[in-house]
């Protein structure tokens, strides 16, 4: 049962992600970060609060972006089913809410929003872009080839 963590830090979030074999069990202290989104890029499984029957259910088809600002001062306990990829968005600041939104078509972007592929390819704007690429959007119309890329845009609220 193996489990691999990595966390990017950038000024306003960071992310993080656990990479782990089927049927494992893992723990998240409260202080790690301020989780604001659950992300799911492969497998399935659960997420809860320990000693709770509370849980949501993490999975790449109906709940690849899970938010979790409801238990952002909550320990966590995950299990997974099968080999997993879990991604989390953590604000930096718990006063600071952000939204988030699965890309999956041209949009228009602001100075507040930050949009990140979490797996495959896909070219915005005639630029490419693969998986864990980022970019800070400005006030503009960004035309997108989503061509099999998972984007999701977080936008930060005033």
């Amino acid at each position: 049962m193996n489990n691999t963590r990595h966390i990017k830090k950038f000024e306003e979030f960071s992310i993080c992600c656990n990479i782990s074999d089927g049927d494992n069990i893992i723990s998240e202290h409260k202080n790690l970060g301020f989780l604001l989104y659950h992300i799911g890029v492969r497998g399935t499984g659960r997420v809860g609060i320990p000693f709770s029957s509370n849980y949501k259910e993490l999975d790449t088809e109906r709940n690849k972006l899970v938010c979790m600002k409801d238990w952002i001062y909550e320990h966590k306990i995950y299990t997974t089913n099968e080999h997993s990829e879990l991604y989390g968005f953590n604000t930096n600041d718990a006063n600071q809410d952000w939204d988030a939104k699965l890309i999956t078509e041209s949009f228009i972007g602001d100075d507040k929003s930050w949009l990140i592929c979490f797996d495959g390819a896909c070219s915005i704007n005639n630029t490419s872009i693969e998986k864990m690429d980022y970019i800070e959007l400005d006030n503009k119309e960004y035309n997108l080839d989503l061509n099999g890329g998972f984007l999701v845009m977080f936008t930060k609220k005033f």
